[in-house]
C-alpha cells in the first residue's frame, strides 16, 4: 500500500497496471481503500476482473481484442456454442484459445502438404476474421491485430472505443499527468501524431525527474 499511498499523494489522474487479474484486483480493491479516484488503464490481461473484482475496477480502461458485446455473427456463434458446453461465457483467452486452434487447422487445410516448411508457409498467409480480430502475420512473422478499448461496467467488459477509433479517453483532457506501476510520474500524451502509437495507443512520456 505505500507504493499506492504515494500516488495518492502525487494527485496522477492515470494509473497504468500492465498485469492480470488477479494482481489488478487487489492492486484496485487497496486503492479503492485509499480512496483513489483516479482512471485505471491497462492491457489484455485485464480481462477477467470483471468476475471477482468488478465493484473495485468499475470505469477502468483496458487495450483488448475481444468483448462479449460485440455484435460480429463469429463472436457471438462462438459464446453461444462456448456458454451451452461449459455453462459459463467465455473471456479473452478462451477467444483466443479458439483462434489458435482455428489457425492452425486452416493452415494444415490450405498447406500444399503436411511438411513444417509447408504449414509454416501456410501460417504466414494466415488472413482471417477471427473471434478476437482480424488475424495477418507481419514480414517478421508477428501478429498483426488492432485493439479495442475495452471499459469495465456494470460487472461486465464493454466496448468503449472501436477498433476504428484512434483517439480514446474522450472524457479526459490532451495531456494528463500519471504513474505507472513502477511509481513513476509521467504524462499519457495524444496531441501531436508522433506520440500517438501504432495501435492508437497514447504515449507514456516519463518526466524529467
Amino acid at each position: 500500500k505505500s507504493i499506492l499511498t504515494n500516488i495518492k499523494n502525487a494527485g496522477v489522474e492515470a494509473i497504468f497496471v500492465p498485469d492480470y487479474y488477479n494482481t489488478i484486483g487487489l492492486i484496485a480493491t487497496q486503492s479503492k481503500e485509499l480512496g483513489i479516484t483516479a482512471q485505471f488503464l491497462g492491457g489484455d490481461g485485464w480481462d477477467g476482473v470483471q468476475k471477482n473484482f468488478a465493484s473495485v475496477t468499475e470505469g477502468a480502461l483496458f487495450a483488448s481484442q475481444y468483448a462479449s458485446d460485440d455484435t460480429s455473427p463469429i463472436v457471438q456463434d462462438f459464446i453461444k456454442v462456448y456458454t451451452a458446453k461449459y455453462n459459463k461465457e467465455p473471456d479473452l483467452f478462451a477467444g483466443l484459445g479458439y483462434d489458435t486452434v482455428t489457425i492452425l487447422i486452416n493452415a494444415v487445410k490450405n498447406a500444399k502438404d503436411l511438411t513444417g516448411d509447408s504449414i509454416k508457409d501456410a501460417l504466414k498467409a494466415t488472413d482471417m476474421e477471427l473471434v478476437t480480430g482480424k488475424m495477418t502475420f507481419d514480414e517478421n512473422n508477428d501478429p498483426k491485430k488492432i485493439a479495442t478499448i475495452i471499459e469495465v461496467k456494470g460487472g461486465k467488459l464493454t466496448f468503449k472505443v472501436d477498433n476504428q477509433n484512434s483517439l480514446w479517453f474522450d472524457s479526459f483532457h490532451s495531456s494528463q499527468n500519471f504513474k505507472n506501476e513502477d511509481n513513476r510520474l509521467g504524462t499519457l500524451d495524444w496531441t501531436t501524431e508522433s506520440n500517438i502509437g501504432s495501435s492508437g495507443s497514447p504515449q507514456y512520456i516519463p518526466s524529467a525527474s
